[in-house]
C-alpha cells in the first residue's frame, strides 16, 4: 500500500480513529467519494471528508473496533480460520462493486477491522484517482495471502493439523481468494471430525475445489 501513496497521502497517527490526510486535493476522487457513501455494504468502512489546514482529510471510525492483526493474535484456531474466511469473503463483496480500483484499497492486516459482537470485517478504500496506477486482483490477492502467512508463522499456527491445508492453499499462486474460502469451508468439518486422526489419513482433506463463480 505504501508503494502506492507515497508522496500522495500520509496516515495522521495521533488519533483513536483512522485517518488520512491528501498531499494534493485534486487526487480525490469525488465521483468514487459519492458512490461509496450510496453503498450498503456492511463491509465497507464509512469514509468522512473533512478539511485540516486547507487539505483533505479522510476520516474512517475504527476506534470501536479491533484490527484484524490483533484479533488473529488473539484468537484459537477455530477463530483464525473463520476470521481468514470473513476476511476473503468481505473482500469478494467489495471486489464486486465493481468501481473499485483495489490499489486504494488499505489492505494492511493491521489496517482491516472487525466489528466486535458480528465480528463483520471492515475495509478501508480510500476514494482517490491515482493516474495510471491500477492493482489487479492477482497482485491484491497475492498481497493478502502472504500477509496471512506471515501471521500465522508469527503467532505459532503454522504446523498446526487443521492449519496445514489452508497455509497449503495460501501459498499456492494458482489459487485466488474464492477458491481458498471454497477450502475453507470444505475442509472444516472434515477436520472438527477427524482433528486426533488427520495425519493418520493422507486421504483427509484432499477434496477437489470448485471454483465459485466471479
Amino acid at each position: 500500500m505504501e508503494d502506492y501513496f507515497a508522496g500522495k497521502l500520509t496516515e495522521i497517527q495521533e488519533t483513536e480513529d483512522t485517518a488520512y490526510l491528501l498531499e494534493n486535493n485534486e487526487i480525490f476522487y469525488d465521483i468514487g467519494y459519492k458512490v461509496m457513501q450510496n453503498q450498503e455494504n456492511v463491509n465497507l468502512l464509512k469514509c468522512h471528508r473533512l478539511k485540516y489546514n486547507g487539505k483533505i482529510k479522510l476520516v474512517y471510525f475504527t476506534r470501536d473496533d479491533t484490527s484484524l492483526a490483533d484479533c488473529l493474535a488473539k484468537s484459537d484456531i477455530d477463530g483464525v480460520l473463520n476470521l481468514i474466511h470473513r476476511l476473503i469473503e468481505a473482500m469478494l463483496q467489495i471486489e464486486n462493486l465493481g468501481f473499485l480500483n483495489m490499489a486504494c484499497i488499505d489492505n494492511r492486516l493491521s489496517h482491516i477491522f472487525v466489528e466486535p459482537g458480528t465480528q463483520n470485517v471492515k475495509i478501508i478504500y480510500l476514494p482517490v484517482n491515482l493516474a495510471g496506477v491500477h492493482k489487479n486482483k492477482n497482485e491484491f490477492d497475492n498481497e493478502i495471502k502472504a500477509q496471512l502467512v506471515q501471521k500465522i508463522e508469527r503467532i505459532g499456527m503454522m504446523d498446526h493439523p487443521k492449519m496445514r491445508q489452508v497455509i497449503d492453499a495460501l501459498e499456492d499462486g494458482t489459487l485466488k481468494l474464492h477458491d481458498i474460502s471454497t477450502r475453507i469451508q470444505a475442509e472444516k468439518p472434515v477436520m472438527h471430525r477427524n482433528t486426533k486422526n488427520t495425519s493418520a489419513d493422507p486421504n483427509i482433506g484432499q477434496k477437489k475445489i470448485v471454483d465459485m463463480p466471479d
